[in-house]
């Protein structure tokens, strides 16, 4: 929000009237007109008595912006300096929810990692376990062929056979458990240090918060105070539509441009338009409910 100076909604009404009624033109020192003729300009005996010329040449203060206008600008001031703190406190603190949102999940994947590297790792030492005493078994009974001492050949040799069978197929079993495994340690390790990372952030966090925090409160003190005693002196329909505009989060102003609001792009009524350009009323776009703002 600019702030309103009544010279220069003085000069934006001037020039605009007259170049409306055909006094200035855009290349007035070349060629003026509608049909490209030399502009010549009036002499200064015979001014001209058009109405345009009495609007040009009236008094500075017949253009100022309405007292009502200046006290909801100056409210719209000191509530935008009230906002930029709430607004700075209000990202701090939300730093530090973010930062703890990050960390919860962070822990949850570290021990969702944690248990499938447990879950493979209780899987590893069963295999092995059975493989072994397969293994041990096969080799026992192997022995006692070896050595004549099995009491029954046919059942030690399938023994032996169904031994080896176990054997291979926990080994192949274990192959691809490995690399498993250590894909698994590699991603427990990678959580845990995201754990570390994101504890390192929220202690950041957490400190910016404590540094600001008083700060911020002690300066919203003076910022509330100046804003409660900016509504003294607006009237009550305004109050209320200000604080209308304030619960829809909308922009208290619409600048115009070319008699249209720049807030919602609906072109204005001219009579409101005028008395808002010579500051006899304060008016607002019928569209957007926006206070009509600078003249730009």
């Amino acid at each position: 929000m600019r702030i309103f100076f009544s010279g220069d909604i003085f000069r934006y009404s001037a020039i605009n009237t007259a170049s409306a009624s055909g006094l200035v033109s855009s290349n007035s020192t070349k060629r003026g007109g509608l049909m490209g003729k030399e502009y010549t300009p009036p002499r200064a005996a015979a001014p001209p008595t058009t109405p345009s010329c009495a609007t040009i040449q009236a008094p500075e203060e017949d253009l100022s912006v309405h007292e009502q206008t200046l006290k909801l600008a100056a409210l719209w001031a000191r509530e935008q300096e009230r906002d930029a703190l709430l607004a700075e406190r209000a990202g701090l603190e939300a730093g530090v929810r973010r930062q703890q949102r990050q960390l919860t999940d962070a822990r949850a994947l570290a021990a969702s990692t944690e248990s499938q590297l447990k879950a493979l790792q209780d899987e590893e030492r069963r295999r092995t376990e059975r493989m072994n005493v397969a293994a041990k078994r096969r080799d026992t009974t192997q022995r006692l062929i070896d050595e004549g001492r099995a009491s029954d050949y046919a059942a030690a040799m399938k023994q032996v056979e169904l031994s080896k069978a176990v054997v291979d197929e926990e080994e192949d079993a274990l192959l691809p458990l490995y690399d498993q495994l250590e894909a698994a340690q590699t991603a427990a390790t990678g959580a845990v240090s995201g754990v570390k990372v994101v504890e390192g952030r929220l202690r950041e966090a957490e400190a910016k918060l404590a540094e600001r925090a008083p700060g911020i409160a002690e300066a919203l003190v003076p910022a509330t105070a100046a804003r409660d005693a900016a509504r003294d002196g607006i009237h009550r329909e305004w109050l209320n539509r200000y604080d209308d505009l304030r619960k829809k989060n909308m922009g208290v102003f619409g600048d115009v441009r070319d008699g249209v609001c720049q807030g919602c792009s609906v072109k204005l009524v001219p009579t409101e338009l005028a008395e808002h350009r010579r500051g006899v009323a304060t008016h607002y776009c019928k569209s957007c409910g926006r206070f009509l703002g600078e003249l730009l």
